[in-house]
């Protein structure tokens, strides 16, 4: 592990020291020089950092360009995009080969399955958002890298045409993985299922949609580019009958005995049309005086309706009170016979003298009527029943004895 971090930083510090070589290297080759020149070269070249081309000429190692051009964002013309075929054919034989030693109970170098498949997956999520960063920014500088408008339709077809594989493996990858992270489930893998759902499943969605968006954009553009194309051949048609035609540049006529009106044409009569956007002196003049023309546009007036006169509404009618019920004019009577006498009436006598005519059961009566006469402020007085049992807590009574209050 410490070799291996060894080798990295002395990477990392021969790019460094020699930044210079490598953004030439970035714009275009790199030849040999003097000594220093030639030494540093060929540090680079040790490196791997620049690959030779021919006799004293070295260019960029081609991963680290790719590294370079995604962060400066600065992409050549008919730049391909990163195909993910070998990426999905890698993490499919991985899966695979982690499978049959979870189900087989191996569990020698599956940590470095697992790494290894993680980076995969990295890998292809990656390279799907180097793909639409190269787009957008194709899209955003309208294809630039091109010198003519037949070089720009050429490089547009080229890229929907790379769009649509791009979109085809987008759809492998979508079934590969959605197929590993529900295998993952059920096998109780949760790290792999965790990294694909993560790193890939849950952002698929949102890659396919900006990718449409990028097609849409460039099948526009062609489609705006065929409605020109047709334009301007009717343009090159006319301009070619025009260069054809012997009187496209005038022709000579005797002036003896020439029509008049091959030299005066009919007047037609025109209407000045004014525009209402002109803001010049002479516009607006011209305009406040067709205002000034415009009949008068009617204003409708309100009419004011007279209230209604008052009037005075007398009910002549006495309503009648409502009717009441046997039992409520059983209790009038009951109450009237208090006040008619200072003695003590007993309700339950009282009421089997009436009851025949009201239809109600005594005990309902009793408990009726002592509500009602204890509102009235009747003295009561409940007579206990002799012969109850002790099963209740409450205590028993078979009758009310009321007060008169004359």
């Amino acid at each position: 592990m410490r070799e291996s971090n060894d080798q990295i930083a002395k990477l990392l510090r021969a790019l460094h020291q020699n930044d210079d070589l490598v953004a030439e290297a970035f714009e275009a080759a790199v030849e040999l020089g003097d000594r220093q020149r030639n030494n540093r070269i060929d540090n680079l070249a040790n490196l791997k950092a620049l690959k030779p081309q021919e006799e004293g000429v070295y260019r960029l190692n081609p991963r680290l360009r790719e590294f370079i051009a995604d962060y400066l964002v600065s992409y050549r013309a008919y730049q391909t995009l990163t195909r993910l075929s070998g990426s999905i054919h890698q993490a499919r034989t991985i899966w695979r080969e982690m499978r049959m030693r979870e189900d087989g109970g191996d569990a020698d170098d599956r940590n470095s399955l697992l790494e290894q498949f993680i980076d995969t997956v990295i890998d292809i999520s990656y390279s799907i958002e180097r793909n639409l960063s190269l787009l957008h920014a194709l899209v955003s500088t309208q294809y630039g890298d091109v010198t003519s408008f037949q070089a720009k339709l050429r490089q547009n077809k080229y890229y929907i045409n790379e769009i649509s594989e791009s979109l085809n493996e987008m759809a492998q990858v979508s079934n590969l993985f959605t197929e590993i992270e529900t295998e993952a489930l059920n096998a109780g893998m949760m790290e792999v299922r965790s990294v694909v759902r993560k790193r890939l499943t849950s952002r698929l969605l949102m890659w396919t949609s900006q990718i449409k968006d990028v097609q849409a954009t460039i099948n526009r553009s062609l489609f705006r580019a065929r409605v020109l194309e047709q334009r301007v051949r009717k343009l090159s048609r006319v301009s070619h009958w025009l260069r054809q035609n012997k009187n496209s540049s005038g022709f000579e006529i005797s002036l003896d005995g020439a029509p008049p009106e091959l030299f005066r044409s009919e007047p037609i009569a025109v209407k000045a049309h004014i525009d209402v956007r002109d803001t010049s002196e002479a516009g607006r003049a011209a305009l406040l005086h067709a205002l000034r023309r415009l009949p008068p546009r009617p204003v409708p007036l309100p009419v004011e309706e007279r209230p209604a006169p008052l009037a005075i509404i007398e009910e002549d009618v006495t309503p009648e009170p409502p009717s009441l019920e046997p039992h409520d004019v059983m209790l009038e009577a009951l109450v009237g016979e208090l006040r008619s006498t200072s003695g003590a009436i007993s309700l339950r006598r009282w009421t089997e003298q009436q009851l025949e005519a009201v239809g109600l059961p005594v005990e309902d009566w009793l408990l009726y009527a002592s509500i009602q006469l204890e509102e009235e402020g009747v003295p009561l007085t409940f007579v206990s029943d002799a012969g109850g049992t002790d099963r209740f807590a409450n205590e028993i009574s078979n009758d009310v004895i009321a007060q008169g209050v004359a």
